[in-house]
């Protein structure tokens, strides 16, 4: 895959954000220039609380869980890029695509006044937090790594990638901590030529690859795992790193120890993260299937049971509904999944699909035991950030 870029384009668009607790009606700005509308649901008031939406969309749904019921609809001007909430104050970090000249990564305080804070230019990308909050990985898909200290607000660090005479280097798209300090990424091979009006990268998105930043940053090859992968996942020791492959249909799990890895193949069409329970180290995969003659999406998902310490799948459980994502609740000890349940909702190519519900789903007693009705909002592939 070739794609070019100048280095002397720009772009100049506006952005949505919002930051505010009452509800309103109309777009309003706040001294940074930054736009915002729709109505604000009170963060502060919730004690455990979700957000859906995230990266594709333009909307998030903020989902109350303990009182489980939707408590309202963030929409923004511009498609979001990256997003996470902080696990020390639960606020809303995010980066959106397109942006104009107020590039960077914007916070949103919902617990305090309303406002924008840390306006940092020129980076967007992925975020990632740390297990206490304290530091922020962003993965712009670029030769870069960026770290925000969070207490500071101030980027601290840069991580290039970039080595070699002709500019090789590794693009990283996602970032995880282990609570003993240790960084995993993952990410692809980049390779850099320099033209006349700019210069040209060459990448395969397909060949992705698991990477560890050591105490020095240097930037450690380990394992091909698969084409778009999610965020490394280290286990309760910190021995093991897991992550789902996309385009493998598959699961790799690296020890630290004995620097094997062993790749999991999980059946299905569409396969997507449905969870993790890092106190017992089970992985929750979410498996779907086409309907051939029609070309759409079966309505029934396939949840798969992972150990991660045993490397093995532990069990299969038959859902109906069509689910895109899913995150392990420590809280209730539930999975919470994104998506349709229903048989007769079906996904087609190109066409938005509003979300409609957000199930509760028991993987201890295997039961469903609710559903909150999410009105619009959100659309097809959807993801969930569960606030601490």
């Amino acid at each position: 895959m070739k794609k070019k870029y100048t280095s002397t384009a720009k772009i100049s668009i506006g952005l949505l954000c919002i930051a505010s607790f009452i509800a309103c009606g109309a777009s309003k700005s706040i001294d940074s220039g930054v736009l915002f509308s729709g109505d604000i649901p009170p963060l502060s008031s919730m004690d455990h609380f979700a957000i859906i939406g995230g990266a594709t969309n333009k909307s998030i749904v903020v989902v109350d869980i303990a009182n489980k019921k939707q408590a309202g609809t963030i929409t923004f001007e511009k498609i979001i890029q990256g997003c996470a909430i902080s696990p020390q104050d639960r606020s809303i970090w995010l980066t959106f695509t397109f942006r104009s000249n107020q590039n960077g990564i914007f916070k949103l305080n919902l617990d305090n006044k309303p406002e924008i804070v840390n306006l940092i230019p020129d980076l967007q990308g992925n975020l990632h937090f740390n297990h206490d909050g304290r530091r922020l990985y962003v993965t712009p898909g670029s030769e870069k790594l960026y770290i925000i200290d969070t207490q500071s607000n101030q980027l601290v660090e840069t991580v290039s990638t970039i080595t070699g005479n002709h500019g090789e280097g590794w693009a990283f798209f996602n970032a995880s901590e282990a609570q003993n300090g240790l960084i995993a990424l993952t990410g692809i091979p980049l390779r850099f030529e320099t033209v006349n009006e700019g210069f040209n990268v060459y990448s395969d998105y397909t060949k992705t690859f698991l990477f560890l930043l050591d105490e020095k940053r240097t930037v450690i090859p380990l394992e091909f795992v698969g084409g778009f992968s999610i965020p490394p996942i280290f286990s309760f020791d910190n021995r093991l790193i897991s992550t789902l492959s996309k385009e493998e249909k598959s699961v790799s799990i690296y020890d630290l120890d004995s620097k094997n890895m062993n790749s999991i193949p999980i059946g299905g069409d569409v396969v997507t993260f449905g969870g993790y329970d890092n106190d017992n180290d089970i992985l929750y995969v979410l498996s779907r299937n086409f309907d051939r003659e029609y070309g759409i999406l079966e309505g029934i998902t396939t949840l798969i049971l992972l150990d991660i310490r045993s490397k093995s799948i532990i069990d299969t459980r038959t859902l109906v509904g069509n689910y895109w994502n899913g995150v392990y609740d420590k809280v209730s000890q539930t999975i919470l999944l994104v998506g349709p349940h229903s048989k007769d909702v079906r996904e087609i190519h190109n066409r938005t699909i509003p979300i409609s519900s957000l199930t509760i789903y028991d993987p201890h007693q295997d039961q469903i035991v609710d559903h909150i009705s999410i009105d619009g909002g959100t659309s097809l592939g959807a993801e969930i950030f569960l606030a601490p």
